[in-house]
């Protein structure tokens, strides 16, 4: 879909209304839906299918947005572990898992920081809102 004056428009209505918003599979910072960050809430980014080189870049640029950054397909510790080491910095982030046990993920999250987290399930759909301080 480009992004052009009526879906800006009709974006911003929708706003105004309440609705909330998230730019999905970013990869690029030059993707011409980062114009669209006014009245979005939330950047998506599949870290599956990203050179992790880049992730760093889209992070600070969705924070630089106001932007919460919402990592996908995180499956594996190996994940979190590069995840951590390649660009996260340390805010909040929703994590979809396909095993949202929150105890075991905390545990995991817990061991990987080197310091405590507050995991907490959003929703029944697996996604985790996570918290920590550097």
């Amino acid at each position: 879909m480009p992004v052009d004056d009526a879906l800006t428009r009709r974006l911003r209505e929708l706003h105004g209304r309440g609705y909330r918003f998230a730019l999905d599979d970013l990869q690029r910072l030059d993707d011409p839906r980062w114009a669209l960050a006014p009245w979005v809430q939330f950047a998506k980014i599949d870290v599956a299918d990203l050179d992790a080189a880049r992730l760093p870049a889209l992070v600070r640029q969705a924070h630089r947005q106001g932007l919460s950054v919402i990592a996908e397909k995180i499956e594996d510790e190996a994940t979190v572990e590069r995840l951590l080491t390649e660009g996260l910095e340390g805010e909040h982030y929703y994590i979809f898992t396909k095993d949202p046990s929150t105890a075991a993920f905390t545990d995991l999250l817990n061991r990987a920081l080197g310091k405590p987290v507050e995991v907490q399930e959003v929703d029944h759909t697996g996604a985790l809102s996570i918290k920590w301080q550097d």
